[in-house]
């Protein structure tokens, strides 16, 4: 009963206090338990470089064991992983905001930019489906930033700049952004970025996370956090 409490706490406390956590370990990987103890209880192994959402008044706490929602990318599981296992992708290097506009900022962190602009969204441009008079798709897709409505913003673009080299992030079905919110961090161990979008509010709530891998683009992962 009490680890249903914690995993109860961890989802509904997401929109507060969620953070994006990587799996790294001096074993190169880490056991998913179903209970806050060693024993019998494996779930699953996760390797090194797995991205888990962690609660992080949970890890900044006395215990051992930390609460997490990993398989982000698939359907989402709950579990426990030792504390040890675990680093906060807000750790590392962080990027220094230079606010050119009310509609663009741009993040700077060693040789990379990260160039964000945003504009109002125009339904004109957009294939609105509607259900029960909530919008159901937007451009037949399922998307993210609000819980039925109308979006009032979207990106424009995204793009990461080093040296004569852009790389233009999918932002595709990502709506209400917010520019403040939005960070980039660098793992130099491991040559990776990590940028992090707490985007929308209330209902519409959701983060994504961009990692990009010996400067490509790897993956995206959005979770909802409302």
């Amino acid at each position: 009963m009490k680890n249903f409490i914690i995993y109860l706490l961890l989802f509904t406390c997401l929109n507060v206090n969620a953070q994006f956590a990587i799996i790294q370990s001096k074993d190169g990987y880490v056991h998913v338990r179903e209970t806050a103890e060693l024993g019998k209880n494996i779930k699953q192994k996760l390797s090194n470089g797995s991205i888990v959402m962690i609660d992080e008044l949970e890890l900044a706490s006395s215990s051992d064991w930390i609460p997490v929602i990993y398989n982000l990318e698939t359907q989402n599981k709950n579990g426990f992983i030792h504390k040890s296992g675990l680093k906060q992708i807000q750790s590392f290097q962080k990027a220094k905001r230079n606010e050119l506009s009310k509609s663009s900022n741009q993040l700077v962190l060693d040789s990379y930019k990260l160039t964000i602009e945003i504009r109002t969204f125009d339904s004109k441009k957009h294939q609105i489906t509607y259900k029960n008079n909530f919008i159901d798709k937007i451009d037949a897709t399922k998307f993210w930033g609000t819980d039925g409505e109308i979006p009032k913003m979207e990106y424009q673009s995204l793009k990461l700049s080093r040296e004569k080299t852009d790389i233009n992030l999918p932002t595709n079905q990502l709506f209400n952004p917010n520019l403040k919110l939005t960070n980039m961090y660098q793992d130099k161990d491991t040559n990776s970025l990590y940028i992090i979008a707490k985007n929308s509010d209330g209902a519409g709530s959701y983060d994504v996370l961009w990692i990009i891998k010996d400067g490509k683009f790897l993956k995206r992962i959005v979770i909802l956090t409302a």
